[in-house]
C-alpha cells in the first residue's frame, strides 16, 4: 500500500511556504524545492544543497510561463523539476514540492511533468509533501486519486501534528 500524499493547504500568502522553512530547519533527510520570496523575487530553493535561483522571467527571456500577472522562467522551472526528479529515486524521509497551483493543475506547466514522474516512481520509505493552494484543492486530490494514492490535508493550524521522519 503506498503511504498518502501529504498536502499543506491555504490560501495565497497564507505562510505555507515560510511555515515550511521553518520546520524544515528541524529536520533531517529532506529534498525538494521551496519557493519563498529572497530579496524581494520569488524563487526556488534546493531545499538539499540550500542553492537557491530566480522563478521570474527575464525581459529578454522567450520562453515565459504566464500565469495572470506573473512571468516565470521555463529554464529555471525546467532546472526545478530536474532536481525533484533526481531527488524521488534517493534515501530522503521527505520529497517537497512548493507548490502546485493552477499552472500545473490547469495549464499541465510548471511543475506538472515532474509531480506526473513522481507520483509513479514514488517509493514506500518516502513521503511526498505537497503545498497546494486551498482553491486548487480538489483538482489535486482528483490527480492524486488517479494514481491511487490517499491524502491527509493539512492546514497552518493543523501543520504541528506532521508525522516526523
Amino acid at each position: 500500500m503506498n503511504q498518502p500524499i501529504l498536502i499543506l493547504t491555504g490560501p495565497v500568502h497564507s505562510g505555507k511556504t515560510t511555515l515550511l522553512l521553518k520546520w524544515i530547519s528541524q529536520q533531517k533527510k529532506i529534498a525538494g524545492i521551496l519557493t519563498p520570496v529572497i530579496e524581494g523575487t520569488r524563487s526556488f530553493l534546493d531545499i538539499e544543497t540550500g542553492q537557491s535561483f530566480s522563478m521570474n522571467a527575464t525581459g529578454d527571456e522567450q520562453q515565459a510561463l504566464t500565469v495572470g500577472k506573473f512571468r516565470f522562467s521555463e529554464k529555471n522551472f525546467s532546472r526545478a523539476s530536474a532536481i525533484l526528479k533526481k531527488a524521488v529515486n534517493s534515501q530522503h524521509n521527505f520529497l517537497i514540492i512548493d507548490e502546485i497551483g493552477p499552472l500545473e493543475l490547469k495549464q499541465h506547466k510548471g511543475f506538472y511533468e515532474a509531480l506526473v514522474f513522481i507520483l509513479t516512481q514514488l517509493k514506500d520509505n518516502c513521503r511526498l509533501l505537497l503545498l497546494v493552494r486551498d482553491n486548487c484543492l480538489p483538482d489535486m486530490e482528483l490527480m492524486i486519486n488517479f494514481y491511487n494514492f490517499r491524502t491527509i490535508i493539512y492546514t497552518a493550524d493543523t501543520f504541528s501534528q506532521l508525522p516526523a521522519p
